[in-house]
């Protein structure tokens, strides 16, 4: 059982008169959160509906009066995969401005591709939208970790909660590779149709492993037969069904402004991907893992300490890189990120602009980053 940050943050918003909006990926404790959150009401007092039931779709059909008739006796309405029925944005505006105060709503969702867009103009002004990740680090060990092997097993496995909670390496092999082979990004194929199936988890091989690296469009699109704009595309559902996320580059004079990096929010699936577990000594690509997993890290960090900061990455023309740069107000943080600390390379480039910190992450800085959000 792990306590979520999330949790504190929706329970003082809740009973304000406002929807409360909870989205994230598949299996990453949503359910478990909601039922944390229901538990604040009296017993009886909770309406829980699912969008893949016909109770709920049943909402689309029924006239205003029986609508609100249906939550009357009930203090807090939750409606799990609220993007599956028809016209949920317009049905909980009624509730919302009927029953105002009175009544909590709490929709959620594993996908922003649907629910976001349906609910956003209806809802202007009447819903807060949290986002749940992955097990943050803080989270799973809130005191530190143990030991480097722990660090090394959470790189390697990742901290989607099905997988925390396995002790047998095989255990946590076997619940990876059921999510990265279908139901993790299960809403995109709905948007996209079955048919796409075979290109989607060609493209995600290729961005798994080019983590750490500039993403070419145009080279992608050549090596996997699959049209630009269509790769576009999906980059942008995979990113809203949180299952990666891109940084743009920071750009000012003297870096690289055309480009982009893709990682993924939780190492584990991008090894599942790859299906390479190989211990940390023994890999190519520590260093690259090492990074995504302190990226995801930070901006987890930076979401749940409600941080208003935009995160980039910034390479001057020369090569230099620096892997994050975090812009707060008018502040510029950069950090570089190394597993053993070596071929790390300043630049007097993004020296010049003046950055209100630099630091080096290792495995033994991790905690300052964290602590930092």
């Amino acid at each position: 059982m792990f306590l979520r940050k999330t949790l504190d943050l929706i329970t003082s918003r809740l009973n304000k008169g406002k929807v409360i909006i909870l989205i994230g990926a598949r299996q990453v404790g949503k359910t478990t959160l909601t039922k944390d959150l229901l538990a604040l009401y009296p017993a009886g007092k909770t309406l829980v509906l699912n969008g893949d039931n016909y109770e709920a779709q049943r909402l689309s059909k029924m006239e205003g009066h029986e609508i609100l008739e249906l939550i009357a006796d009930y203090d807090c309405l939750l409606i799990d995969e609220a993007h599956k029925v028809s016209r949920i944005g317009d049905i909980i505006k009624s509730m919302v401005d009927h029953y105002g105060k009175d009544k909590q709503i709490i929709l959620t969702g594993s996908s922003t591709v649907n629910l976001i867009d349906s609910t956003t103009e209806p809802l202007t002004g009447r819903k807060r939208v949290f986002e749940l990740y992955p097990i943050s680090l803080p989270e799973y060990a809130p005191e530190g970790l143990e030991s480097s092997q722990e660090l090394h097993q959470l790189m390697l496995y990742g901290l989607y909660p099905e997988v925390l909670n396995e002790d047998d390496p095989q255990d946590k092999l076997d619940a990876l590779m059921e999510l990265a082979e279908s139901s993790l990004y299960r809403d995109v194929l709905d948007v996209t149709g079955a048919r796409a199936s075979g290109d989607l988890v060609a493209l995600l091989r290729y961005l798994a492993s080019n983590i750490g690296e500039t993403i070419s469009i145009n080279d992608a699109s050549i090596k996997l037969s699959i049209d630009r704009r269509t790769i576009d595309r999906y980059i942008d559902l995979l990113t809203k069904s949180f299952i990666v996320y891109t940084l743009m580059p920071y750009s000012r004079a003297g870096s690289i402004r055309r480009s982009y990096k893709v990682y993924f929010w939780d190492t584990g699936i991008r090894n599942a991907l790859l299906e390479d577990f190989t211990p940390l000594d023994q890999r190519q690509d520590t260093d690259r893992l090492w990074q995504n997993f302190v990226i995801s890290e930070r901006l987890k960090a930076a979401t749940y300490s409600q941080q208003l900061a935009q995160h980039y990455f910034w390479r001057s023309y020369d090569g230099a890189e620096v892997d994050l740069v975090e812009q707060r107000g008018q502040q510029i943080h950069g950090y570089r990120i190394s597993w053993d600390g070596k071929n790390v390379r300043e630049s007097q480039v993004f020296n010049d602009l003046s950055p209100t910190s630099q630091q080096v992450i290792e495995p033994d800085t991790l905690s300052l980053m964290l602590d930092s959000a």
